[in-house]
């Protein structure tokens, strides 16, 4: 999804967080994010930032795993905005997957 597209399905206080190189200059619905109070933020990160990370994932000394907090299938995937958005359940991540076995497994490989 665009910025703008989710920024046009969040509810009030909502945060977007843009991740990544965008196009040169972008257009957004600037009244919803106003009177919706929407929380939009923008990260860029440069090559040199990632090997570390990757290598600890790598080494088993960081499980992404248990960073998912909840997982839903792709017809489910209307449910999974619920944890996400609310900050009572400590869901760091909420991932969507392709399939029941997936959600079941925690299979990241599919």
């Amino acid at each position: 999804m665009t910025a703008r597209e989710i920024i046009n399905v969040m509810n009030d206080w909502g945060k977007v967080f843009v991740v990544g190189v965008g196009k040169n200059e972008m257009t957004i619905p600037f009244m919803r994010v106003s009177t919706f109070e929407i929380d939009l933020q923008y990260q860029y990160r440069y090559c040199n930032t990632w090997p570390r990370a990757i290598r600890l994932v790598r080494n088993g000394m960081i499980d992404v795993k248990k960073l998912v907090a909840h997982r839903f299938t792709l017809e489910d995937a209307i449910k999974a905005f619920q944890p996400a958005a609310d900050p009572k359940t400590g869901a760091i991540k909420v991932q969507i997957m392709s399939s029941e076995e997936d959600v079941k497994t925690g299979n990241v490989d599919a």
